[in-house]
């Protein structure tokens, strides 16, 4: 509770919903959030990943080449979903 105080929170500035991360997601939903902070932007806001540090980790990961197509398109669903709740927030 402190620590929300710190930064001028509360608790009932989150929703009280649990979002549930199925199995077969948790290796793209963790790898998009380490690279959720290398977005490119434009003059109106984020317009993408800068896929440099993605393929960086990516290739560390031991990957087929269908593992890696797979992860990097199941990513880049992540990206535009992601892209389109920035963008939406915006326009409110």
């Amino acid at each position: 509770m402190a620590e929300l105080a710190a930064i001028g929170l509360t608790p009932d500035d989150y929703a009280d919903e649990v979002q549930e991360i199925w199995p077969e997601t948790e290796v793209c939903i963790s790898l998009f959030s380490s690279v959720s902070t290398q977005l490119r932007m434009g003059f109106s806001g984020p317009v993408g990943l800068d896929y440099s540090p993605l393929f960086y980790l990516m290739g560390r990961m031991g990957l087929t080449d269908s593992q890696f197509d797979n992860l990097f398109y199941d990513i880049r669903i992540a990206e535009s979903e992601a892209l389109s709740t920035m963008n939406s927030r915006g326009a409110e």
